[in-house]
């Protein structure tokens, strides 16, 4: 732009008057279009967060305020997208989900994409990643990548690992047995879990049920405790039919085993809980995003996963089994705020 003025203005000493309305136009509109480009080019980065659950879905929101919080200094536009998938069975398509993705894509023109959970990693970056030329970072995945057929050039991301082999090392301390049971919810998710735990701990659950709604939980909650001497509590957030409350009311007076858990929230149905940190996955996406609307290349940036975690113990449920915690346990863990 500038080399283009420099060539025009000399010419300009040779203008006579008449020419003069040209002059002043010609002027302006350099100008304006100048402003265009110089407007274009100030332009803040766009960064789309597409979760695969509903707005108020426990983990997929403290992942979106980890985000938030590394972006707020930034200059950066930030949006979301909630697809409201957590209650779709594996046995169920996600063509609407998928095309509420595709639209959202199309009116935002984000130069980056973060996906969390996934259904969104599963149905939704493989066609995003094939339509559109924007890197791909996905968190909450639960599971190996490479089961998800992620175009590996454009996306990269952190898996979901929970700490569920300490988990039971603590539960065996408290339990009669060594049989292990697994109650999850009937969702891609939690069938994942499942399979992620099993792969983490190198063997199979004694016995694994997968519930539909609130009333399948209790039944198979009670079924467990008669089959296995401890069980793991698979997050339930988006089960039809829970409520926190009356969940907490049928575990106090039906627990009869060790119970454990890998998320705080559902920590007061728990004797001891090691939680995922879900906010890690959101400090971790943002930080990557940053450097990929820099320029950088999904290929330059390895897949991680989550290492952070932190202690529950809950005293109520253990003073209903008869258990006294050991001092160190007590001295490291945090104890279960109701």
């Amino acid at each position: 732009m500038t080399l283009l003025v420099t060539r025009l203005c000399p010419k300009a000493i040779y203008w006579n008057r008449s020419s003069r309305p040209f002059q002043v136009f010609f002027l302006a509109f350099l100008f304006l279009f100048s402003g265009y480009f110089s407007a274009a080019a100030q332009q803040k980065a766009r960064i789309l967060h597409i979760s695969s659950n509903h707005q108020g879905y426990h983990w997929s929101d403290h992942i979106l305020q980890g985000i938030q919080s590394r972006l707020i200094a930034e200059d950066i536009e930030l949006d979301v997208i909630h697809l409201n998938t957590s209650g779709l069975s594996t046995a169920r398509r996600f063509e609407d989900a998928v095309q509420e993705a595709e639209n959202k894509v199309l009116s935002f023109l984000p130069d980056v994409v973060i996906t969390a959970n996934d259904v969104a990693a599963k149905y939704v970056i493989s066609p995003i990643a094939k339509a559109h030329s924007m890197p791909i970072i996905f968190t909450g995945l639960h599971g190996d990548p490479k089961d998800f057929d992620l175009p590996t050039e454009r996306v990269t991301g952190i898996v979901e690992y929970a700490m569920v082999e300490p988990l039971i090392d603590l539960l065996q301390q408290y339990s009669d047995g060594s049989r292990i049971g697994l109650l999850s919810i009937d969702s891609l998710s939690g069938r994942n879990i499942q399979k992620q735990y099993s792969e983490i701990l190198q063997q199979n659950f004694d016995q694994v049920y997968y519930a539909r709604n609130f009333d399948l939980w209790k039944k198979y909650l009670n079924y467990l405790q008669d089959q296995v001497d401890l069980v793991i509590l698979v997050d339930p957030s988006g089960l039809e039919g829970w409520e926190d409350n009356a969940a907490l009311s049928f575990v106090r007076n039906n627990v009869r085993i060790p119970f454990g858990a890998t998320d705080h929230w559902i920590a007061p149905l728990s004797l001891i809980t090691i939680a995922k940190v879900p906010q890690e996955q959101g400090w971790w996406a943002a930080d990557i995003a940053m450097k990929l609307v820099e320029g950088d290349s999904p290929r330059n940036i390895p897949i991680s996963r989550t290492r952070d975690a932190k202690l529950f113990i809950n005293f109520d449920i253990a003073e209903r089994l008869g258990i006294v915690f050991s001092t160190e346990l007590i001295e490291i863990g945090s104890k279960v705020q109701f």
